[in-house]
C-alpha cells in the first residue's frame, strides 16, 4: 500500500471557454482534494482568475489557446515544482462528477495511469463520442496490446514522475491519446476506474473539439505510432519488465497454446484488422517471405496471428498474382496482357516482378479493405449467435441449453388446466431423461450429494440425483406459475422486522441470493416493497427459458443488470444502490469472477466476493435471502443474517474471507435442513471452476 498524503495530490482542470461550469467543477473537486489547479488555456468568455478569486483555487493562464495537452504540461511543470506526486485531471464542462474522485484516490499507484471509464448507458451520449471511444480503444490495443474501456476519457490520474519522463510531443487532444501508448510502452500499467458522466441536451453542448482538424491530427498520430511499433527497436522502459510466466504450461499443453492464439484479439474489429494485414501482405510480391512478414506484423500489432496467416491463402497463385500482373502491365504499357498462360505470366518471373509490384500497390489495399469488411460483419453476426471465440478478457460462461419451446408450452397448458400437481406428474419422466442423458448436470449434482451424504454408496446416490432433479423441476414450474399469476403461493416471511429495517434506510441494500431453494419466488414478493429490485444475472441463453420464465417481463419494478454489459455492470450496481434500489447478487457460484476459497460441506469451495465489495464500497448492508418450499403451495422466506461489511485495516482479503466463511456456514445450515433444494449443478469444489 502506498503512503500518500493529500497534499501530494493535485486536481487539475484545463478550461477553455467554459466559464459557466468551471467554478462549480472546481469547488466540487475541493471537497475531495485540497489542492485544485485551473489552467486557463486562453479563454475569451470570462476572466477565469476573477471567477476563482477567494475560492482557494489556484489559476494559471495561457495568453492564447495552446491546446489541452499544453495546458496539462503547464500543470505538470507547476505541480512538480510544488513537490506534487499525482495529478488528477477533470474536464471543466461539468461532464465528470467530482464524487468519483475517491475511486481514483483508492487506486493511486506510482506505476499506474488511471483512466475514468464513463458510463455510456446514460442519455444524450453523442454518437461521435461512442464512435471515437471505440476507434481510440481499438488503436491503443493495436499499438500496445493493452485493453481499456474508455481511452478518450479526460478524467484521469497521472503519476507526476511518470508523466514527466514520457516523451509526448502533442499539445492538443492528441496528447491524451499518445500518453497512453507511450506509458504502456514504457512499462506502466493502464487501468480503468468506473465513473459516471453527464451530457447536456444537444442544443446546450459547447465543445472545443474541432471534428476535422482534431480527427485528422489523431489519425496521423495513430499512423505514426503504428509505424513506430512496426520498427524492431525496443522502447525505453521506465518500469522494470516483469518476468515471463506461464510459458511452461503452454509447452506442456500445446492445445492450450492454440486456444490462446485463436482467442487473441478475436473481436469483429480485431479479426478484421488481422484480415487486412494478412491480405495486404499476401497480395504483395514478397516471394517466399509472406508468412514471415505477416507473422511479424501481426505479432507487433497484437493481432490474431492465426487469422492473419490463414486469410493469406486467398492470395495464393494463380488468380491474385495474375490480376496484379495484368494491372501492372496496363499501368506500364496502356494495354492488357492478352496471352494469359502459365508460360506468359510466370515463365519470366524476374521480368514480371515490377508489373506484379505495381499492380499489387492498387489491388492489395482494395482487396484487403473488401475482405476485412466482409470478415467484420460476418464475425459480428456469428459472435451474436455464439459461434466464434470471444476475447480472452471477456468473462463469459457457456450455458447449456436445457428446455425448449414445446416443452414449456406443454407445462404451461398442464399448469393452466390441471394445476401444479398435473404438471408435477410429467416431471418424473423428464427428470429421468436428464439423469441419463445430461452428464454435466449429473456430475454437478454428484459433487454436492457426495459431500452432503458422505458414505452413501454411489448407486444409491443415483436415486438422490433423480430426486434432486424432480425437486428442481417442481420449483421451476412454481416459478412460472407465480410469475404468470396462474397460482397464488403462500409466502411466509420469518423475519418481517429485519425486512422492514432494511427498507427503512435511504440507501439501497444488497440481497445475497443463491441456488438454494426458489429465490425467484422470493423476488415476486419483493415487488411490493416500493423499491426497484435489480437482479445481477446473465441474459438467458435459451430462448424458451427467456420467453417463459423472465421475471422482469412481468413486473416493471424488477430489472436485470447483466454482468456481460459495460464494466461488468459495476456502474449500474453502484448507481442502483445509491438510488435506494435493492440489488440481488448470486452468492454461491463464482462463474469466472473473483472468488476465494472457504470451507463448505467439509471441503474447500470457491465463492465470489463481489456482493460484499459492493456493499462495503457503498456503505450499505448485505442481507442473505433464502426461500424454501415447505408445502404444495407454500414457501418459507428467510433473512437469517444481515452483514454490515466494513473493511478493517489494510488486509481486505482477510475481511472477505471471514464474511464468505460465515455465508458458507449459512448455506450449510440450509442444505442440512433442505438437502434436496440445493440446485448448484456445478462443482464449486473443483479447482478452476
Amino acid at each position: 500500500m502506498l503512503e500518500i498524503t493529500l497534499d501530494q495530490i493535485w486536481c487539475v482542470i484545463p478550461v477553455y471557454n467554459n466559464a459557466a461550469t468551471v467554478v462549480k467543477v472546481a469547488n466540487d473537486c475541493r471537497k475531495y482534494v485540497s489542492r485544485v489547479l485551473v489552467i486557463d488555456d486562453g479563454s475569451t468568455d470570462a476572466d477565469i482568475s476573477g471567477l476563482m478569486r477567494g475560492s482557494q483555487v489556484e489559476v494559471l493562464r495561457h495568453e492564447c489557446n495552446l491546446g489541452k495537452g499544453a495546458a496539462l504540461k503547464t500543470a505538470l511543470s507547476y505541480i512538480r515544482g510544488q513537490q506534487g506526486r499525482f495529478m488528477i485531471t477533470v474536464d471543466a464542462d461539468g461532464q465528470h462528477f467530482a464524487g468519483d474522485i475517491p475511486r481514483f484516490l483508492e487506486a493511486l499507484d506510482d506505476q499506474t495511469l488511471l483512466v475514468g471509464a464513463r458510463d455510456f448507458s446514460v442519455s444524450n451520449v453523442p454518437a461521435r463520442s461512442k464512435f471515437g471511444r471505440a476507434f481510440s480503444n481499438f488503436w491503443l490495443r493495436v499499438e500496445t496490446g493493452a485493453v481499456l474501456n474508455d481511452t478518450q476519457s479526460g478524467f484521469r490520474a497521472y503519476p507526476v514522475d511518470m508523466l514527466e519522463r514520457l516523451p509526448v510531443p502533442g499539445n492538443r487532444y492528441d496528447f491524451e491519446a499518445e500518453v497512453l501508448t507511450r506509458a504502456s510502452w514504457a512499462g506502466f500499467k493502464l487501468a480503468g476506474v468506473p465513473v459516471g458522466v453527464w451530457y447536456p441536451e444537444p442544443r446546450e453542448r459547447a465543445s472545443s473539439f474541432r471534428p476535422f482538424a482534431d480527427n485528422l491530427r489523431l489519425t496521423l498520430l495513430h499512423a505514426r505510432l503504428v509505424f513506430r511499433r512496426l520498427i524492431p527497436l525496443p522502447h525505453r522502459r521506465l518500469v522494470k519488465k516483469a518476468p515471463l510466466t506461464g510459458y511452461t504450461e503452454f509447452m506442456r499443453h500445446p492445445g492450450m497454446f492454440m486456444r490462446a492464439l485463436l482467442k487473441e484479439h478475436a473481436t469483429p474489429s480485431g479479426l478484421a484488422a488481422s484480415t487486412f494485414v494478412g491480405v495486404l501482405f499476401g497480395v504483395l510480391p514478397l516471394v517466399s517471405m509472406h508468412t514471415l512478414v505477416i507473422l511479424y506484423v501481426a505479432s507487433r500489432l497484437h493481432l490474431n496471428k492465426i487469422m492473419a496467416l490463414a486469410i493469406q491463402n486467398i492470395c495464393m497463385p494463380p488468380f491474385v498474382p495474375v490480376a496484379c500482373i495484368e494491372l501492372g502491365h496496363y499501368m506500364l504499357y496502356g494495354t492488357w496482357l492478352t496471352e494469359v498462360s502459365w508460360q506468359a505470366v510466370f515463365g519470366d518471373i524476374p521480368g514480371r516482378l515490377w508489373e506484379w509490384f505495381l499492380g499489387s500497390l492498387i489491388l492489395a489495399p482494395l482487396l484487403a479493405v473488401l475482405v476485412s469488411v466482409i470478415v467484420f460483419f460476418a464475425s459480428g453476426r456469428m459472435q451474436k449467435k455464439g459461434l466464434v471465440f470471444t476475447d480472452t478478457r471477456e468473462r463469459r460462461m457457456v450455458v447449456r441449453r436445457r428446455g425448449n419451446a414445446l416443452g414449456f408450452w406443454f407445462f404451461k397448458v398442464l399448469v393452466r388446466f390441471s394445476g401444479l400437481r398435473g404438471a408435477y406428474i410429467l416431471l418424473y419422466g423428464v427428470a429421468l431423461h436428464y439423469v441419463l442423458f445430461d452428464p454435466a448436470a449429473r456430475r454437478g449434482a454428484f459433487a454436492y450429494l457426495r459431500r452432503r451424504f458422505p458414505g452413501v454408496p454411489e448407486f444409491r446416490l443415483f436415486g438422490r440425483v433423480y430426486r434432486l432433479f424432480v425437486s428442481q423441476g417442481r420449483q421451476l414450474i412454481d416459478r412460472y406459475a407465480a410469475v404468470s399469476g396462474a397460482v397464488k403461493f403462500d409466502l411466509r416471511l420469518d423475519e418481517p422486522d429485519t425486512f422492514k429495517r432494511l427498507c427503512a434506510g435511504e440507501k439501497g441494500f444488497v440481497l445475497l441470493v443463491s441456488h438454494m431453494g426458489n429465490w425467484q419466488i422470493a423476488m415476486t414478493a419483493l415487488a411490493g416493497i416500493g423499491r426497484t429490485v435489480y437482479l445481477l444475472m446473465r441474459p438467458e441463453d435459451n430462448r424458451a427459458v427467456k420467453e417463459n420464465l423472465e421475471i422482469d417481463r412481468k413486473n416493471a419494478r424488477i430489472k436485470i443488470i447483466s454482468p456481460e454489459g459495460y464494466l461488468g455492470g459495476v456502474v449500474e450496481i453502484v448507481n442502483a444502490l445509491n438510488a435506494g434500489g435493492v440489488v440481488a447478487i448470486m452468492g454461491d457460484r463464482p462463474y469466472s469472477f473473483e472468488a476465494l476459497e472457504v470451507s463448505f460441506l467439509g471441503s474447500r469451495a470457491r465463492f465470489p466476493y463481489g456482493a460484499f465489495v459492493f456493499a462495503a464500497s457503498s456503505h450499505c448492508p448485505a442481507a442473505v435471502l433464502f426461500a424454501a418450499k415447505t408445502a404444495h403451495k407454500s414457501y418459507r422466506v428467510r433473512i437469517p443474517r444481515v452483514f454490515e461489511p466494513v473493511f478493517e485495516g489494510r488486509d481486505k482479503k482477510k475481511c472477505l474471507q471471514r464474511w464468505l466463511g460465515e455465508y458458507a456456514g449459512l448455506l450449510e445450515d440450509f442444505v442440512r435442513e433442505y438437502p434436496f433444494q440445493c440446485f448448484l449443478f456445478h462443482d464449486i469444489w473443483k479447482k478452476g471452476e
